[in-house]
């Protein structure tokens, strides 16, 4: 025989007592036995130590990748859409309901993502977690055009400020292009699937990303699958094939070796076949073009590290409707990229030293960004815009005599 406490035995009367009377349908009953529910878990924990606030805000962001106000942010943002507004006589889920659910399938990779998983976990049917997540996708393309777009004149002329300054590469500069491989979780199920298999040895799409010094994406280049060339996807784009609506003369993105020299485009010397180094010139310009050529890799970590779905896509590809479905998935988590990629470090809360650190770098920089901006009013700038090998050997130049200007001092 098995023998309960005193507390077990008053827990399991009052369990039995309220679904009593749920049976009985007293609705006066079951408010009493609620209210003293309610009472006895908020008397549990009056003593709490505060730690566990912490981690409740840091639960929302392992669940959701964002905070509580950020969420709340997002369900402003989009209850007004009218994907929302049932056409039927029964109403729809709560927007919040959706949106969390859609939030947590962006968010994980591999099963935690898929259908049944979440049905279990949220305790609905598969079909109301399809529906659910393909209506928030669809409220978030709809302010796409707001939250992902190529900078105006005046902010293309910052950025070239801020890559003179705190990158040296001077000429015109006002983005970082590469391509992302986006995989998917299997292979897709048609007879072209072939062109979805990439050097990388994954299936997937193939996508062009412009970003700024701020990691925010201001340009993205969809629909390739993973066998495409970043050149190719790239040179498909409006930025190559419309580039007068886009830039302003001497204006143009830096690119890795991969791509092609072009009016707008500036890709790193690559090697020859049977080169094992390149020459001088041509190594140190490739070199100080590091720094900034890093920012669009560390703008792919963070979109795929914090909407980690992206990792490995659990949308099916068994047709062209599924592979827009997939390509639209990868739409909306760039949109919520942009919109939180100001937070900062959303994961990790930095330690006082870490701030006296980074205070101290920021101090630092300021001062390198003074000489630098010193150095750059000297060089002069040429009037016209120079063909593709022209403008890569001038900002090579100009980057060279920066160097020898900063030796005299």
């Amino acid at each position: 025989m098995v023998r309960y406490t005193k507390k077990a035995q008053e827990t399991r009367l009052g369990r039995t007592q309220y679904f009593n009377s749920l049976v009985i349908g007293d609705s006066t009953l079951k408010r009493h036995f609620l209210l003293c529910a309610t009472a006895l878990a908020r008397a549990r924990y009056l003593d709490r130590p505060a730690k566990y606030g912490v981690r409740r805000v840091r639960s929302w962001i392992e669940f959701f990748r964002v905070d509580r106000t950020q969420f709340l942010y997002l369900v402003d943002l989009i209850k007004g859409d009218p994907v929302f507004v049932s056409n039927g006589p029964r109403a729809q889920a709560p927007v919040e309901y959706q949106l969390a659910v859609a939030l947590w399938r962006f968010g994980h990779s591999g099963t935690a993502c898929g259908y049944r998983k979440i049905a279990i976990n949220f305790g609905l049917s598969e079909g109301s977690v399809q529906r659910w997540t393909c209506r928030v996708i669809l409220a978030l393309l709809n302010h796409e055009a707001d939250v992902v777009k190529w900078p105006d004149a005046d902010r293309r002329a910052l950025l070239e400020t801020v890559f003179e300054e705190e990158y040296g590469i001077p000429g015109g500069c006002v983005g970082v292009v590469d391509g992302c491989f986006i995989p998917t979780a299997r292979r897709p199920a048609r007879e072209d699937f072939t062109k979805f298999y990439s050097h990388k040895g994954r299936y997937g799409f193939n996508v062009a990303f412009v970003c700024d010094t701020s990691k925010r994406i201001r340009f993205a280049q969809y629909g390739f699958p993973g066998a495409s060339h970043d050149s190719q996807v790239y040179n498909h784009s409006e930025l190559n094939r419309a580039p007068q609506q886009l830039f302003s003369p001497g204006q143009w993105v830096l690119a890795d070796s991969t791509f092609s020299v072009g009016l707008n485009c500036v890709p790193l010397f690559p090697h020859a076949r049977g080169e094992a180094t390149l020459p001088g010139d041509k190594r140190k310009f490739n070199q100080a073009c590091s720094p900034a050529r890093v920012l669009i890799e560390n703008t792919f970590d963070i979109l795929k590290y914090r909407w980690g779905s992206l990792q490995a896509l659990p949308s099916p590809l068994r047709n062209r409707s599924e592979e827009g479905i997939a390509s639209c998935w990868i739409r909306a988590c760039v949109v919520l990229h942009n919109l939180f990629v100001d937070s900062g470090d959303w994961f990790t809360h930095p330690e006082p030293d870490e701030i006296e650190k980074s205070l101290e770098q920021a101090e630092k920089k300021e001062r390198q960004r003074a000489v630098r901006k010193l150095l750059i009013q000297e060089i002069a700038v040429m009037d016209e815009a120079p063909g593709g090998e022209e403008l890569r050997e001038r900002v090579m130049r100009q980057m060279q005599e920066l160097e020898r200007r900063r030796e005299r001092e």
